[in-house]
């Protein structure tokens, strides 16, 4: 890994760990500001924020946390600084996954403040284009790279895909974890936790897969670690609902 993606990759590990621990102990305070703020690298804490993409606003979207002024402007210079630019001219599945991943982060950062940029939603259907039943491993590893799309009130045709694949999506959840490959189980959960919200039926219950996943969460990569809690606390608030 080049020294760079090295600063970068390392960026994204701390700013996960501060969002964890905002979502896990709330403080009051706005985690993406003060991360950006009290950055020794403000270029590696940018990146930080367009690699996490929409999970960078997970404290606000799902925990009620603040997101300041700074914080909004943080995202909105990240997506400045890294623009997707040539990526996005190719008609190719990275194209369009980051389009996607572009459109949330827009979606959730106007909830914040109206007045930032708006995003179009990508003109192409993401994994709704595939065929889930035939190539469902395919096709779940590709759900699985969108699993940052999985916060509240987000709806497009990658959520529209999760619905019509709901079976794909249980049968590539358990493939992930005979695997032991936890990290892709976990993005996969994210869904069927967001399908089960929607009332969706499911051929797997999710919370024996989140106790599961839940042993293997303390040695987990940051970034995995973020992205059960925000599963876990779908799933919590679901079941409070009901």
């Amino acid at each position: 890994m080049s020294t760079v993606r090295a600063r970068y990759a390392q960026a994204a590990e701390e700013l996960a760990l501060q969002l964890l621990n905002a979502l896990q102990e709330p403080q009051g305070a706005d985690p993406l500001a003060q991360f950006v703020s009290r950055s020794l690298d403000s270029t590696a804490a940018l990146a930080a924020v367009r690699i996490l993409g929409p999970d960078a606003l997970a404290p606000f979207a799902l925990a009620g946390a603040p997101l300041s002024h700074d914080g909004v402007q943080a995202v909105i210079d990240s997506l400045h600084r890294f623009p997707r630019a040539a990526l996005a001219e190719h008609n190719t599945w990275a194209a369009g996954a980051a389009g996607w991943r572009d459109w949330a982060t827009h979606e959730l950062l106007r909830r914040a403040d109206r007045s930032a940029p708006e995003c179009p939603m990508p003109r192409n259907t993401g994994p709704r284009s595939f065929d889930h039943a035939a190539a469902w491993q395919f096709w779940c590893t590709a759900m699985a790279q969108l699993s940052c799309l999985v916060a509240p009130g987000l709806d497009c045709p990658v959520h529209a895909a999760a619905r019509e694949g709901a079976l794909a999506l249980a049968r590539g959840t358990t493939w992930a974890m005979l695997r032991r490959d936890y990290a892709v189980a976990t993005r996969l959960v994210r869904w069927l936790v967001y399908l089960e919200a929607a009332g969706v039926a499911l051929a797997l219950e999710t919370e024996p897969v989140l106790e599961h996943l839940s042993v293997f969460n303390s040695t987990a990569d940051v970034r995995t670690a973020l992205e059960f809690e925000m599963a876990r606390r779908t799933s919590l608030a679901e079941s409070s609902k009901a």
